[in-house]
């Protein structure tokens, strides 16, 4: 085990509950901590299992799903198990847990109706976007000298980076052409889009390029605010991979115009879906895990 995992895991564990009230505190905080984490990223993953179930899908989609699901309840269990050891080291904390609990089942249940509420609240999404150009444009107003001596997390920041605009180009790319060529298939995306344009439907496009661009703009921001607060390099690659994780989140909104204007133009015979979608999805699932493990072990400051 290595140091920097050994928080993440330590709180997995269960542990005698210590004597000195001062080293209770800490455990509790850091059990605390991590339930929290987990449990936020396992209702993040239901959701993408629940974007990902195969309606008279193929076996290869529901191999997927199950992958996702997993993901998921693994993420969950870890969260709960943590509750239920935070509750047995200090009984009086049991309403706190029960309310965490509650509100992490609550979340996990709406999994069967992601989908539904993916439009249902479309442009709720772009809340996602600006939260996290507003926490990068404060962290861009912290005074560097407080944290002159800790080094830049240049490593973790461009691999979070990295990771979220390969994330934004693919999802763009999914929703702009490999969908279309999924709902028409044999016939070339040049010409799908001819007979978008001249049936004036050719507006579905610009969806998935405005999520994609808001997003890189948002998460351009974010990693230069973290370069400057000089956080860890865990803690900025686990903001970063969240951000991302939310982002994919809205793939079924940005698709959906695309999808409309197809099928109010042509006749579909394919799938609703790319065959790239899942594998997306599944992605966003173990972002979300990974997010949850680097921002548990990453270091307080």
């Amino acid at each position: 085990m290595t140091a920097s995992a050994a928080p993440m895991l330590a709180s997995l564990l269960p542990r005698p509950t210590p004597a000195d009230p001062l080293e209770l505190a800490a455990m509790q905080r850091a059990r605390l901590r991590s339930s929290v984490a987990w449990l936020l990223a396992g209702v993040v993953g239901a959701q993408f299992a629940g974007l990902a179930f195969p309606f008279g899908g193929t076996a290869g989609r529901w191999v997927v799903f199950g992958l996702v699901a997993a993901v998921a309840l693994s993420m969950l269990a870890a969260g709960f198990a943590q509750l239920v050891l935070l509750a047995w080291a200090q009984p009086r904390r049991a309403p706190q847990v029960a309310g965490i609990a509650v509100g992490a089942a609550l979340g996990a249940l709406l999994a069967p109706v992601a989908g539904l509420l993916s439009f249902a609240f479309g442009l709720v999404h772009l809340a996602g976007p600006v939260a996290a150009l507003a926490f990068g444009i404060m962290l861009l107003g912290f005074d560097p000298r407080m944290r002159s001596a800790m080094p830049r997390p240049w490593l973790g920041v461009l691999a979070g980076l990295g990771t979220g605009i390969v994330a934004l180009a693919v999802g763009a790319i999914d929703g702009a052409a490999l969908l279309p060529l999924a709902m028409v298939p044999g016939v070339p995306l040049h010409e799908i889009y001819a007979l978008l344009v001249a049936a004036g439907e050719d507006g579905g496009v610009w969806v998935p390029l405005i999520w994609a661009a808001l997003w890189a703009v948002a998460l351009v921001t974010l990693a230069l605010g973290l370069l400057r607060n000089r956080r860890s390099q865990r803690g900025a690659l686990g903001v970063l991979v969240a951000a991302v994780a939310g982002a994919l989140l809205a793939l079924p909104v940005t698709q959906f115009s695309m999808g409309m204007s197809l099928g109010d133009t042509v006749v579909t015979q394919g799938s609703h879906v790319s065959p790239a979608y899942p594998a997306i999805l599944l992605a966003g699932a173990l972002l979300a895990a990974l997010a949850a493990g680097l921002l548990i072990g990453a270091r307080q400051r």
